[in-house]
């Protein structure tokens, strides 16, 4: 048994390294991921017409595109990364039906980090965290299932807070 451990480590140190499946430290992790039909902006990124047990119906799609939208969870660690680079990527990875279609960066640009600083400071501050509303659209909608994979900065997965191991936002499409 032992010969086969030593055998089979080094395929999972490789295996690790390239689908990036270790458990690196990502620059925040993030909470309620949700696909739907519409997100409404001006009503706290408030999802309309959310998917359900994992489906959501082609026809509850607002002038044709599947909406994700999704919070950041930031630390003081992340604080201190946007006082220094002003800036804070979320980069989405779609893939539709098993094949990467587009990527798309949808964290806190400089404009957001200058207009909201104050905000996430006392959050930060009073709660020991911030959070961070942000969404995506797509028009890759005639695909069975739609996958997104969430990168930082760093290009580290992000993942629901508590959450171990490889995360993929996942929706499979329906009449």
């Amino acid at each position: 048994m032992s010969k086969l451990c030593s055998l089979l480590l080094p395929v999972f140190t490789i295996f690790t390294f390239f689908t990036g499946y270790a458990d690196a430290a990502a620059l925040y992790s993030i909470a309620n991921p949700r696909f739907s039909g519409f997100v409404d902006r001006e009503n706290n990124y408030k999802a309309i017409n959310p998917a359900s047990n994992g489906e959501i119906s082609r026809k509850r799609l607002k002038d044709g595109l599947l909406y994700f939208s999704v919070t950041i969870i930031g630390s003081r660690q992340t604080f201190e990364y946007l006082e220094e680079h002003r800036h804070l990527e979320l980069e989405v990875v779609i893939w539709a039906d098993g094949k990467q279609k587009d990527s798309v960066q949808i964290g806190m640009t400089t404009r957001d980090w200058d207009e909201e600083r104050t905000r996430l400071r006392y959050e930060l501050d009073n709660l020991g965290f911030f959070t961070w509303r942000t969404y995506m659209n797509t028009k890759k909608i005639w695909y069975s299932e739609i996958e997104l994979v969430l990168r930082d900065d760093n290009k580290t997965f992000v993942a629901p807070s508590g959450y171990s191991g490889s995360y993929r936002a996942e929706v499979e499409l329906v009449p």
